[in-house]
């Protein structure tokens, strides 16, 4: 769902500036397993590939936006 809801929130103009710190290779992995969850099913999803998303993709992400905001409003 973090993965989902992540990628839901790239596409929102208001967060444009944090997306943009995004990498493309990153954007394109968080499309491809919304994709997957919300057009195949999670029955379908490889559980090898979206447990490397979740602990091992996903924290570098979340700390990039995470410093991003706490700069804003240093």
């Amino acid at each position: 769902m973090a993965v989902i809801r992540l990628k839901s929130l790239t596409e929102v103009p208001k967060f444009s500036d944090l997306t943009a710190l995004i990498d493309e290779a990153q954007l394109a992995g968080l499309a491809r397993v919304r994709n997957i969850a919300a057009h195949g099913g999670y029955l379908e999803m490889n559980d090898d590939i979206l447990w490397d998303v979740v602990t091992e993709r996903l924290g570098p992400i979340v700390d990039l936006l995470k410093q991003a905001v706490s700069d804003r409003t240093d």
